[in-house]
C-alpha cells in the first residue's frame, strides 16, 4: 500500500511492481494466484484497515451521534485514512472488477453515518447532502489539504463538525 501511495495506481501494475520488489514474476505468481488476485486482496485490505477499522470502533462506544462523528473524524485524521481513497477509486477505474468493492464500501461508510445523522434528527434531502458531505470531505480529505498537518487538522474538526451538523 504504502507503494500505492507514492507512486499511485501504475506502481502497482505487475511489471511495476516485481521490479520495485526485486521478484520475478514467476515468484509473484508463487504467492498470488493472479494480479486481479493480488488487487483484490489488497483492496479487501484497504477496505478493512481503512473503513471497518472506524466503524467498529464507533460501535464500541456510548456516546452520543455527534460525538461519535466527531470521533470517526478523529480516527480518520490521526490514523491517516483519508489518502488512500484517491488510489483506490483510480484503481476502480483501471480494473473494473474492483468497482463493486468499492461501491460496498461507500455503501456501508454512508450507512454509519447515515444512522449518526438521524439520530441528531436529520431525515430527506438534508440527511442525504450531510451524508454525502461528510464521506466525499473525509475521503478525500487528506488529498486535498496536503498543506495542513494532522494537528491542524484536529484543530478544524470543531469547525467542521459545525459545517455538517449544526
Amino acid at each position: 500500500m504504502k507503494l500505492l501511495e507514492k507512486r499511485g495506481p501504475t506502481a502497482i501494475a505487475l511489471d511495476s511492481l516485481t521490479r520495485h520488489l526485486g521478484v520475478t514474476t514467476g515468484s509473484f505468481y508463487w504467492h498470488f494466484k493472479s494480479h486481479a488476485r493480488f488487487l483484490d486482496e489488497l483492496t479487501d485490505m484497504y477496505i478493512q484497515e481503512f473503513t471497518y477499522v472506524v466503524s467498529d470502533h464507533l460501535g464500541t462506544l456510548d456516546l452520543p451521534p455527534r460525538d461519535l462523528m466527531a470521533e470517526a473524524m478523529r480516527q480518520i485524521i490521526t490514523k491517516g485514512l483519508g489518502g488512500m481513497d484517491v488510489h483506490f477509486r483510480s484503481l476502480a477505474i483501471t480494473y473494473p472488477r474492483l468497482r463493486r468493492k468499492i461501491r460496498a464500501m461507500d455503501e456501508h461508510r454512508s450507512s454509519v453515518i447515515t444512522e449518526l445523522f438521524k439520530g441528531m434528527g436529520y431525515k430527506g434531502d438534508e440527511l442525504r447532502i450531510r451524508v454525502h458531505a461528510f464521506v466525499v470531505i473525509n475521503s478525500m480529505e487528506s488529498a486535498v489539504n496536503t498543506g495542513l498537518s494532522k494537528q491542524d487538522r484536529i484543530a478544524l474538526l470543531d469547525e467542521r463538525m459545525r459545517l455538517l451538523a449544526d
